[in-house]
C-alpha cells in the first residue's frame, strides 16, 4: 500500500497547495479525477485566448496598413492630378503671353517647380514645428511660394471658363496641391517618430528618469515613521521578547 500513502501525500499536498479551492479537506479521488479533467482542459484556454488576440493583432494591423496604403495612394493621385492640371494651364497662358517654340516649357518649368519645392519646404516647417530665422532660405522660401501661387492661381483661374463655377475650380485647384503636399508630410513624420521610439528607446527613457537618487527618495518617502515602528513589532516576534527579557534578567540582576 506505499503506492497509496503516496497518492494520499501528493493529494494532500496539492490541496495545501490551493488545487481544490473551497475544499474543507483533501477531495476523494473520483473528485481529484474530474480535477485533473478539468485542469487538463483549462490549460487550452489561454491558449486559445492568444491564439485569437494574435489573430486580432494581426488584422487589426492588416487593416491599418491598407488604410494607409490606400489614404497615400489618394492623396498622391490629388498630388500628381493637380499638377498636370495645373501644368495644362499655365503652359495655355504662357503661350497666350507669347512664349512659343518650347520657350512655354521652359517657363512652365520654372514657375512649377520654385512653386511646387517652396511650398514643400514651407509645409515641412510648419509639420516639424521649426521656428523661422530670419535667413535668406526662408525669405526665398517665403517669395518663391507667393510668386509661385499668384501664378498658378492665375493660370487656372484664366484657364478655366470666366463663370462662377470654372473660377472656383481654377482657385481650389493650388488649394488642393498644398493640402495634399501637408497630408504627405504628416504622414511621412508620423512614420518616421514611430520606427524611432522603439521598445529599447522606451526602456532607455525609463531608465534615465528613474535615477539612484529618485530609488531612495520614492523609498524614503513611502516608508513614514508609523510604518518604520509596525515594521519594527512585525519582526520582533513574541518568543524573540521573551528571550530579550530572559538575556536582560542574568543570574547577577537575579541577585
Amino acid at each position: 500500500m506505499k503506492w497509496y500513502h503516496e497518492w494520499q501525500r501528493a493529494a494532500r499536498n496539492r490541496y495545501l497547495a490551493g488545487y481544490y479551492p473551497r475544499h474543507e479537506r483533501t477531495p476523494n479521488f473520483i473528485v481529484q479525477g474530474l480535477y485533473w479533467i478539468g485542469y487538463f482542459f483549462g490549460d487550452f484556454v489561454p491558449l486559445i485566448l492568444n491564439l485569437i488576440d494574435a489573430i486580432y493583432s494581426t488584422i487589426k494591423r492588416l487593416l491599418a496598413f491598407i488604410a494607409g496604403l490606400l489614404i497615400e495612394a489618394s492623396t498622391f493621385i490629388v498630388l500628381i492630378g493637380t499638377i498636370v492640371f495645373s501644368i495644362f494651364h499655365s503652359i495655355e497662358l504662357l503661350r497666350q503671353a507669347g512664349a512659343t517654340g518650347g520657350l512655354e516649357y521652359v517657363g512652365v518649368l520654372m514657375f512649377e517647380v520654385v512653386f511646387i519645392s517652396s511650398t514643400a519646404t514651407l509645409t515641412g516647417m510648419l509639420m516639424t514645428k521649426k521656428k523661422p530665422h530670419k535667413n535668406f532660405g526662408f525669405v526665398f522660401s517665403i517669395a518663391g511660394f507667393t510668386m509661385g501661387i499668384l501664378f498658378v492661381w492665375w493660370s487656372n483661374i484664366s484657364g478655366m471658363d470666366s463663370s462662377w463655377a470654372g473660377k472656383i475650380i481654377g482657385f481650389c485647384t493650388p488649394v488642393l496641391l498644398i493640402i495634399s503636399e501637408g497630408i504627405l508630410a504628416y504622414r511621412y513624420l508620423e512614420d518616421t517618430r514611430e520606427e524611432e521610439i522603439t521598445p529599447a528607446n522606451r526602456e532607455a527613457d525609463r531608465e534615465e528618469e528613474i535615477t539612484p537618487a529618485n530609488r531612495e527618495a520614492d523609498r524614503e518617502e513611502e516608508t513614514t515613521p508609523a510604518d518604520r515602528e509596525a515594521d519594527r513589532e512585525e519582526e520582533t516576534t513574541p518568543a524573540d521578547r521573551e528571550a530579550d527579557r530572559e538575556e536582560e534578567i542574568t543570574p547577577a540582576n537575579r541577585e
